[in-house]
């Protein structure tokens, strides 16, 4: 009885060492099989990865050059409109410029005029204040000259010193109208030279 125990264990242990032994050759050819469907696999995902990134690549590089394009044609159109509104608003300001120029010299021409005047009558009230004062000075003269000797020596010096009064009076006048002269010039000559400057 125990041999034919010891007899069916040990057939059976063989027969589950076979067992064991196919399963294994069974799931390393599964295994093997499954690799290399694993790996065709890969390398299928693979080339489809690379085919995707290549189409992505082309239409990205498409639309970068219609984006591209469109920036060009969107730039030249700013370039143009603003062009334009440069060249408007030159001829704006040229306008507006020359019509202030035109003001200030209406502006200064009515203010040379008027200091033209000015000059002209104050300087003729003054030549006529010098001849009236000659005037009274030699006709004093005159009537000295029917007195005595002696009163006509005293008169002669009188009348010297008179005139000699009247030639600085005088002097004094046209170093006056001269500073008048000098400083109205002055004066056109700034205004030229700020009308010139506007």
């Amino acid at each position: 009885m125990d041999d034919d125990l010891k007899r069916v264990l040990e057939e059976m242990r063989s027969e589950n060492a076979a067992a064991h032994a196919e399963t294994r050759r069974s799931v390393e050819k599964t295994a093997d099989a499954l690799r290399q469907e694993n790996a065709a696999a890969h390398a299928e995902t693979l080339r489809h990865v690379e085919m995707t990134i290549e189409a992505l690549r082309q239409e990205n590089a498409a639309a970068h050059a219609e984006t591209r394009r469109f920036v060009e044609t969107t730039a030249d159109v700013l370039r143009q409109e603003n062009g334009a509104a440069h060249a408007e608003t030159l001829r704006l300001v040229e306008s507006r410029t020359d019509a202030l120029r035109q003001e200030i010299r209406e502006e200064s021409a009515a203010a040379h005029a008027e200091t033209r005047r000015y000059v002209e009558t104050t300087t003729n009230a003054m030549r006529q204040e010098i001849r009236e004062e000659s005037a009274a000075a030699h006709a004093d003269t005159r009537l000295l000259f029917g007195a005595t000797a002696e009163d006509m020596r005293r008169l002669v010096k009188n009348v010297a010193d008179g005139v000699t009064l009247a030639n600085e009076k005088i002097d004094r006048f046209d170093e006056k109208i001269e500073r008048i002269a000098a400083g109205l010039e002055l004066r056109i000559i700034r205004l030229e030279v700020e009308s010139s400057r506007r």
